[in-house]
């Protein structure tokens, strides 16, 4: 059973750090509920608002839509959707149902700068760039590029690029642009290549070598391998038979 104290945003994160996206959970006795985007939208997305009511009710056919308290949609079918969305458009939304009660405001956040990362773990030693895209600035524009609050470089192109990577470069990274935006914070993790890794890959790598030069020295061997015991026998017969006849020729012609 659950209760409106369990209430909020859920999401689940592995060993890495690697976050998955998170879903709002809203638990209420109120008969009506608005649900919306969790985290920050971008600019120029298309986005949902549902407004929904306990399906105990009687039907409504008029679902009102508020933005920051003041009433800027009606909806008979209880969606308002919000196309090429734009940061006038972030701000509190609630809606109301009938004059059933408003609904818990929730707060649509809208970011016009995205932070382009792996989203994957890297291994030590490679290279990663990020990109920064702001969707709003002018066609020349410069990027600051921060890790853990911290400045580590900037950029007239969008993009920054960590040579050889470490673990310590493992972290919460975000971008901002001159215009004074900046994007969400991400996490890039970084895996250590263990010795043992390292070692089945040297070995695997080396296997064909090894299996070559196994191959030249059985060939070497063959090639100088003197006939056997078995041949010997009716070779040497041959010779002397050979000679007793040679033998017997040069007697007769004396």
């Amino acid at each position: 059973m659950v209760y409106p104290a369990d209430s909020g945003e859920y999401w689940c994160e592995s060993d890495d750090k690697r976050r998955s996206e998170g879903v709002l959970i809203t638990v209420t006795a109120a008969d009506v509920i608005l649900e919306s985007p969790v985290g920050p939208v971008m600019v120029g997305d298309n986005v949902t608002l549902r407004c929904i009511k306990n399906p105990n009710l009687k039907p409504s056919t008029k679902f009102d839509f508020y933005k920051d308290g003041v009433r800027v949609n009606t909806s008979s079918t209880g969606e308002m959707i919000l196309h090429n969305i734009s940061l006038s458009d972030q701000g509190f939304y609630k809606c109301n149902v009938s004059e059933k009660g408003f609904t818990k405001e929730n707060l649509l956040q809208v970011k016009a700068v995205l932070l382009e990362l792996p989203d994957r773990p890297v291994l030590e030693g490679e290279n990663v760039t990020l990109f920064c895209r702001d969707k709003m600035a002018a066609s020349n524009y410069t990027t600051f590029f921060y890790k853990d609050d911290e400045m580590i470089g900037n950029s007239s192109s969008g993009k920054l690029t960590l040579n050889k990577v470490f673990k310590t470069d493992e972290g919460v990274y975000k971008c901002q642009t001159s215009e004074d935006r900046e994007s969400e914070e991400q996490w890039l993790a970084v895996r250590g290549a263990t010795r043992s890794t390292w070692t089945l890959v040297s070995g695997l790598a080396a296997l064909p070598l090894l299996l070559i030069v196994l191959v030249f020295i059985y060939k070497k061997c063959k090639s100088h391998r003197g006939p056997t015991s078995r041949h010997q026998g009716p070779s040497s017969n041959e010779d002397e038979a050979t000679y007793i006849n040679l033998t017997k020729r040069v007697n007769t012609v004396s």
